[in-house]
C-alpha cells in the first residue's frame, strides 16, 4: 500500500473538518483539519464542493472569508485526477486522489 493510502487509510467518511484556507505555493493546497488538529489536503482532487465556493476561481484563488474557519461534513472518495507532479519539471500526470464529492457546511464554527 503506498504511503498516500496508508494516511487515508482510518479517515472518517464523512469526515467533518474546518476549513483553514487554500495556498497555491509549490503544489494547490485546500486544507482542512479536523477536532483532533489533524489536516487534510484536497489540492490535487478531483473535487465537487457543490454550490460552495470555497475561494475564488481566478489567478489569485483568494480565500471565501465566508467559509474560512467553518466546518464541513465531506463525503470522500478515491478518483482520478490530474496533476502536476514532482519536484522539478512538474510534468502533468493522473492518479487516484482523495476527492471531495460532497460538501456539506455544518452550524457548528470550531476554530
Amino acid at each position: 500500500m503506498n504511503l498516500k493510502k496508508k494516511r487515508w487509510k482510518n479517515v472518517a467518511n464523512p469526515l467533518i473538518a474546518v476549513y483553514k484556507g487554500n495556498d497555491f505555493g509549490d503544489y494547490h493546497h485546500i486544507e482542512f483539519e479536523d477536532s483532533n488538529r489533524k489536516s487534510y489536503d484536497f489540492g490535487f482532487g478531483n473535487n465537487d464542493f457543490g454550490d460552495i465556493w470555497l475561494y475564488s476561481n481566478d489567478e489569485q484563488m483568494n480565500d471565501n472569508p465566508q467559509y474560512l474557519d467553518k466546518s464541513f461534513k465531506m463525503f470522500w472518495e478515491w478518483k482520478i485526477s490530474s496533476f502536476p507532479c514532482c519536484s522539478g519539471e512538474y510534468e502533468i500526470v493522473e492518479a487516484y486522489i482523495p476527492s471531495i464529492i460532497e460538501l456539506i457546511e455544518t452550524k457548528t464554527n470550531k476554530k
